[in-house]
């Protein structure tokens, strides 16, 4: 039972989901048109940021390369898992 449990936990998809995290509103931004509106509420005022499409398109790549970096990230680690699977166990735990 815990060999399967083991098996089941080779696979870290958690890097999918921050991905996806970050693409979202990443792609989100990228469509956007018009400035848009940030409200921000520190020290008790309430304060309104406006940004342009260019600067939302700009934060929005820079969103979409740090998904890619996770997912290519997801890919790197689950050849490294495959690899530990099929290498030989070290010397020291010969005896």
């Amino acid at each position: 039972m815990i060999k399967r449990y083991l098996a089941k936990r080779n696979n870290p998809w958690e890097l999918l989901v921050i991905a996806g995290v970050f693409f979202i509103p990443a792609a989100a931004m990228l469509f956007q048109k018009y400035p848009f509106v940030f409200p921000s509420f520190g020290n008790r005022v309430a304060q309104i940021t406006q940004w342009s499409a260019n600067e939302l398109h700009v934060l929005g790549w820079f969103g979409v390369a740090v998904a890619l970096l996770l997912i290519i990230l997801y890919f790197y680690v689950r050849a490294a898992v495959a690899r530990d699977e099929q290498a030989p166990p070290p010397h020291f735990l010969d005896s």
